[in-house]
């Protein structure tokens, strides 16, 4: 796993009912502990983590991307 690029992928926030950005840093200092390279909102990776701020799951309802 390491070397690998993980991109943690936000939704627009519109109806947030949880805080994204606390757990954008707390998922973000995790994977960086395990060797991985953690960047925000780019296709440009091997894994993106979705983090949508409420049940719609906008954060990967509107991803163009194939990317697990």
């Amino acid at each position: 796993m390491l070397g690998r690029r993980v991109s943690i992928k936000f939704c627009g926030g519109c109806n947030p009912q949880i805080n994204r950005a606390e757990i954008a840093r707390e998922v973000g200092k995790h994977l960086s502990s395990h060797g991985l390279t953690v960047v925000f909102n780019s296709f440009d990776a091997d894994f993106i983590v979705h983090l949508s701020g409420c049940s719609s799951n906008c954060a990967q309802k509107f991803s163009n991307s194939d990317i697990p």
